[in-house]
Formats: structure tokens, sequence, C-alpha cells
């Protein structure tokens, strides 16, 4: 029999918190840590109780009866771990060699979790300048009427933030953030209100984009001169939530922070600066994913029922917060053919449940909309995801050229969107639509168009690639491109006639297609050159609806005179084919519901099946190509993939250029020049500013004008 003694078996000190131990999960050991206030509720974060060895509780005591209590805190605080977050390190990962430092210099085992901080300090020179953001917001009254004006007009559009849980929050702010922060400073805040004065400037910002005229006069108080605008006034809110953000920090990035962070990416969008907002989105991910929102959440282990309710709206909320991220980062990767942030491949979390969070939620759990229920805005989102989770499928395509290297897959893509069509509800279908629910829920016209415009644009995002190499491919494009005008002349006027300025909503989709149907209009004029009159006419009231947001937003200015030019091609291409008819007069309904009928009666689409998939390799195969001489030499089948909107962001110095000068003469675009954005994620700009042999500009090039100039 051995008679050895067993080895002793190693106790080693629980630190982490019952939660974070339980999900393996980095613990900062905060009251409650970090990981506990990201997951929500903060109640779950508890720490058990453990017996330390006598001999560890006697050097302990001892320890505690040699150093005062100032000592304590210097050793729990020194300078270089206060500045450690300033070289890249993070507080919660406890094996970098920061966070081994942080436990040999703090004597982490000798001083219980209760001591420390529950957020991270601000330190004292920092102070003034938080109070001094804060003090910027406007009085209480002035930002209810904005705030009231965000969720009536605006939220719907994406759906950014809940309304209930917000106002939640800032009741929350309202009540305690003055004195909390005169009294104890602003660290004594919860985590989350730390960040929440920079998700209401944000708030106000993206508002302020979108005030109607006539608005309420009391705002008038908020400019600080007469002469101040409000979208100058606009930018100064949203810079100010940005420069809070960034003098709180990073160190533990909570829901709010994100949600104020993914608000500066929409107010870059509505203003028209769109490689910032791609840039700016790419740092919202990346928080996002450091939160784990790209993970499905867990139910903390509580026998409360108010706590598991809680829990279980908090994580619709996160849900909501997370795909809506997917959705914007997968519609700006297909339509400036940059490279997606999130991969969906990596993502566990499951799709919201579609219903509203209400304000007793600590008493109802999350029951699914039924058929029959009214429309909530929530259902376009859920809409909306469904098809963007094939956008990279689209995305993959384009990078195999003209000449797909599975055409089956093309045809499933197709026919997946034909199905969505048909599957939509009743009161979002385009063709003869279901308006019951238009009056008693105002976001619906809105959303019907939205959801028409995502689907043609996902089928005219599918064929753009095999305009030059499919002749059903470019039919689809030009019926894809004729129905998003259409709805975009709908929405715009919808819009001018409620005076809610939702100016970027309509520049892209129209710049978009009418460059596409101009590409279309241009390479095969003799194949449409009986029905001209109906393009033309789109193209031409496309044309006014950019000229008419110009003065309001830049890229629109930019985008009309590209446009001017190239209906001028589109004319000159017409007159090759044959006699000119454009002045045949094409009378256009005048209310939603002739429109919708028009809309049914002009688009019969055809069967996927109608015809095989076959793509033509060599360009003169396709019997379109000899209308023009001039272009029978150019190398369709290598085309770069047509994406306008990239090509529209090539300079703003193009905005500058009078609608006389050629833009398509390379010779005159501006040299590029770096953008200022952010320096952690690559702009790329030098690809976006070359323009290769077979460009959109140089296809487009290839028919001279002889018009005169400044005149169609």
């Amino acid at each position: 029999m051995n008679s050895a003694p067993r080895p002793r078996q190693r106790r080693r000190l629980i630190l982490t918190c019952v939660e974070c131990r339980k999900r393996k999960q980095k613990c900062d050991r905060g009251q409650p840590c970090a990981q506990c206030i990201a997951r929500g509720p903060e109640s779950i974060c508890i720490y058990e109780k453990f017996k330390s060895p006598s001999n560890a509780v006697a050097r302990a005591s001892s320890k505690s009866t040699e150093s005062s209590p100032g000592q304590i805190q210097d050793r729990t605080s020194p300078s270089i771990l206060q500045n450690a977050q300033e070289y890249g390190y993070s507080e919660s990962d406890a094996f970098s060699s920061m966070g081994m430092l942080t436990k040999v210099i703090s004597g982490i085992d000798e001083i219980p979790p209760s001591h420390r901080p529950a957020a991270p300090q601000i330190r004292s020179k920092l102070r003034a300048d938080y109070f001094g953001y804060v003090r910027r917001l406007p009085a209480k009254t002035n930002c209810d009427i904005l705030i009231d004006l965000f969720f009536k007009d605006v939220n719907h559009l994406n759906e950014a933030l809940d309304q209930v849980i917000f106002r939640e929050q800032l009741d929350r702010w309202w009540a305690t953030a003055h004195d909390t922060i005169f009294k104890q400073g602003p660290d004594a805040l919860p985590l989350d209100l730390w960040y929440f004065p920079a998700l209401i400037f944000q708030v106000l910002g993206v508002a302020l984009q979108f005030l109607p005229t006539p608005h309420d006069p009391q705002l008038e108080e908020l400019k600080f001169t007469p002469l101040q605008t409000f979208t100058e006034l606009s930018k100064e809110y949203s810079d100010c939530g940005e420069g809070l953000s960034n003098l709180v920090g990073r160190p533990s990035p909570t829901l709010v922070a994100i949600q104020s962070s993914f608000m500066k990416d929409l107010w870059y969008a509505n203003a028209g600066d769109i490689l910032q907002a791609w840039n700016h989105s790419g740092r919202t991910v990346k928080e996002a994913i450091s939160v784990g929102l790209h993970l499905e959440p867990e139910l903390p282990s509580s026998s409360k029922p108010d706590e598991l309710l809680d829990a279980l709206w908090m994580n619709e909320l996160r849900k909501r917060t997370w795909w809506n991220m997917f959705v914007w980062d997968s519609f700006m990767a297909l339509e400036l053919g940059r490279p997606m942030f999130i991969d969906i491949n990596k993502c566990t979390v499951t799709p919201p449940i579609e219903c509203e969070i209400p304000q007793d939620r600590l008493k109802r759990v999350p029951t699914p909309r039924s058929d029959s229920d009214r429309p909530i805005a929530l259902t376009e989102r859920i809409l909306r995801l469904k098809i963007s989770r094939r956008f990279a499928e689209i995305r993959e395509l384009e990078s195999q050229g003209s000449v797909p290297q599975n055409p089956e897959k093309v045809k499933e893509l197709h026919d997946f969107a034909v199905k969505y069509r048909e599957d939509l509800p009743t009161f979002y279908r385009n063709i003869n639509p279901d308006t019951s629910w238009d009056e008693l829920c105002p976001f619906v016209p809105t959303h019907r168009e939205l959801i028409s415009f995502l689907t043609d644009s996902f089928l005219m995002a599918l064929h753009r690639p095999y305009i030059f190499t499919r002749s059903k491919s470019q039919r689809e494009v030009y019926n894809c491109a004729l129905a998003i005008l259409d709805s975009q002349d709908r929405l715009f006027q919808f819009h001018r006639s409620s005076s809610t300025q939702w100016f970027i909503g309509t520049t892209f989709p129209t710049f978009d297609a009418a460059v596409l149907l101009a590409v279309v209009l241009v390479s095969n004029p003799e194949r449409y050159h009986a029905t001209f009159s109906r393009p033309y006419q789109s193209l031409q009231r496309a044309l006014e609806r950019l000229q008419a947001i110009g003065p309001s937003l830049p890229l629109a200015k930019t985008g009309s005179e590209i446009l001017h030019s190239t209906i001028r091609r589109v004319i000159e291409a017409h007159e090759r084919a044959g006699p000119s008819i454009i002045g045949t007069e094409l009378q256009m309904p005048s209310t939603l519901e002739d429109q919708y009928e028009a809309h049914s009666a002009q688009f019969t689409r055809v069967s996927p099946d109608a015809e095989p998939w076959h793509f033509e390799v060599k360009p003169s195969e396709m019997d379109w190509t000899g209308q023009n001489p001039e272009l029978f030499d150019f190398d369709f089948s290598n085309l770069e993939v047509p994406m306008p909107l990239k090509e529209l962001l090539l300079d703003e110095g193009m905005a500058a250029m009078s609608t006389d000068m050629d833009v398509y003469n390379p010779s005159l675009w501006p040299q590029p020049q770096g953008h200022l954005g952010q320096t952690d994620i690559p702009l790329e700009q030098p690809e976006m500013m070359n323009v290769a042999d077979n460009s959109l500009w140089n296809f487009l090039a290839g028919y001279p004008t002889s018009f005169e100039d400044g005149n169609l």
C-alpha cells in the first residue's frame, strides 16, 4: 500500500463575479462589473464570499494596521494604471502585461471588491470639461420638442432607439444627474448615464436635420445668433455628443454608448458625408462586438420575475440594435462597393421578436405581433433584415466579374427576391396595396416605398454586373431602375407635402437608379427607342428632384450635375437610333393611388424561367453592340461593376464644376486627396479615385454630345 501523502490541491481565490465565471468571461471586479452592466440588469452582478487561509488573514490584518486608508487608495490607483488605457490596454484583460501589473501593484487579493469603483474614474481635470458639455444641453422644454419630433418623424425610418426605454433613461437623467454631478462628480453616475448626455446630443442633432417647415418658433431660442442656421446647430449638437463620448472614453462600452455612436453614423449619412458615415460605422461595429451584441444573450440566474422580464426586454433591445447595425452595414457595402464590417457567420444572435416594448414591460413577456394586428415600425426592420442577409452573396458574385461561375446562384437569388416580394404583407405591397392602415399608422406609406426600393435595389444590384453579357439582366435593371425612380418620386412628393426634410433618403436611390437606367439606354438605344418617352420622363423628374435638394445637400448638387451630363449622352444615343420622340408627353398620375395602378399596369415582370440563364462571353454576340461602332471594341466582359454611388463620391471637388463642364472628361477631374476620417479604418480612397479604362464613366463618354453648353 502506497503510504505517500496525497498532494495538496491548490486553492485559488475566486475573484470574478458569479455571472462572469459562469460564462467564462473576463471580469473587472467592479460593483457591478462592466460585463454585467453591458449584459444587464446590473443587479445580477454578485460575488461569492470565500474564507481566506488564516495566515493570509493575518498578513492582510497586519498590513492593514501598517497602512493608512490613504496609502491603500494610492496603491490601488497609481498614475501608471490610470493612464494604461491611453496605451491601448484593456481594463478587463487580466492576462495582459498591464493587467498583471495591476494585480501586483494594487494588491488585488487583499482589497475586497466593494472598495473598487463602480465605473472608471474621471480624472479631476476632466470633470470641468464633462460638466461643460452637459451645460450645453438645451433647456428641458426645448429638448422635449426636438425629442418628440425625433420619435414622431425620424425614428421610424431606422428604429435606432426605443422610445419607452429612452424616455425612462431621460427621466432618470433629469431627476438625478444635476445633483449627482454637483455633489459627487460625474464618476458617481451609473455607467449608462455617463454616456446618456452624448446620446441626447445625437438625438437633437438628427432631429434638427429633419426639422419641418414651419417649425416651433420656440426653437429659435437655441441659436447662438440669429444668423446661425439649424444645419449649423445640428452639427454643433452632434459634435458635442461625439466630443463627450471621446471625453468619457470607451473603456467599458455600454448599450447607450453604442446607440450614441450609431446615431452619429446616421447623422453623417443624413448630412451627405457617406465616406465618414461608413468609416465611423466601423468603429461602432467594433464597440458592439466588444460588448458581445453579436452573440445570443443569456438570461440571468435569478428567481425574481421582475429581473427576468427586464432582462428579456433588454435582450430584445440589444438584438434590435445589433441587427439595425447589420442592415446598415450590408446596405452601405452593397451600394458603395465597400467590404462589410460584420461577418454574419460569426453572429449567433437571433432576430428580435416583432413586437413593441410596452411601458409595463415588467408585467409582460415579448409576444410576436399577429397578422391581424396593426403594423408597427419594427415590421419594416424585420422585413429588411430578411433580404439584407443575402446581400453578401451578391457581393461575392460581383467579384466573379460579368460572367458568374455559377449562373444558377444568380437564378436562385432572383427567385428569392421575387418570392420575397410576393410574401410581403398586403399593406407593404407596392402593387394594389392595402391602404387601410395609412392614416392610423402614418409611417406605413413611407415604409411601403422603402420596402419597394429595397426589393428593386436587390434585383438591380444582382443583375447590374451582367448588363452587357445577358439581355434579360439588362432588361431587369431597366425595369427595376424605372420602378425605383417612380417610388422615389412618390416618396419625395409625400415628404414634401408633410414638410419633412428627408433629403438623403431620396438622393441616393434616385442617383443610383437614374445612372444605371442611362447606362442601359446608352448601350442599347434601338431596343428602347419606341418607348423612350417613359424612361426620359423619369430621368427628367429625377434631375429635378436632385436640383431641388441641391441647395440643402451638396452631394445632391454634385449628383444633379453628373446626371445632367448623363442625360445628354442618353439623348445622343436615342437620336442615333432613329427619329427622336422626346416631344411625346407622358402624363403621370397625380395621386398615390393612381401611381400604384400605373405601376401595376406598366410592369409585368417576366418569370425568371422564361429564358435560359445564359451569359455571353463575347460582347459581339450581343445583337445591340452594333448600334454604336465606337463602342464595338469596348471590353464589356471586363467592365467594372457599375456602382454610381461609389462614383458619385469620386471627390467633393467635383461639386464646384459648373454645368457646362464635361464631367466625363478625366483631364478635368480633381486629383485624389486624403480624407480626414478615422485613422483606424482605411478609407481605400485611392481605389475610389482611380478611373479605369473600362469604368462606367469612360463607357458613357463614348457618346460625344452635340448640344450647346447648358442645354439638353
